[in-house]
């Protein structure tokens, strides 16, 4: 979404073909689900920068993904 002056944001983590992504409350990672391998995985990564990494490879889709309020852990749904 452009900001008030019609600028776009800059892109911080470039990872196509993945979608939800949640900010853990630092800003400095991100959780995100991305179906890299066809199947939709849940993946987490800096949120500036590379070394996004999947953190579950089960077969069953993640279809939800959230961080906790104090940043130690991740819920997601399959």
């Amino acid at each position: 979404m452009p900001d008030h002056l019609g600028a776009d944001p800059p892109t911080l983590l470039a990872a196509h073909g993945c979608w939800y992504p949640s900010a853990d409350p630092t800003g400095e990672h991100v959780a995100f689900i991305c179906d890299r391998a066809g199947v939709p995985q849940l993946w987490s990564g800096p949120a500036r920068g590379s070394g996004a990494h999947v953190l579950d490879g089960d077969p069953e889709p993640v279809t939800e993904v959230s961080w906790s309020p104090d940043g130690r852990w991740i819920a997601y749904t399959s």
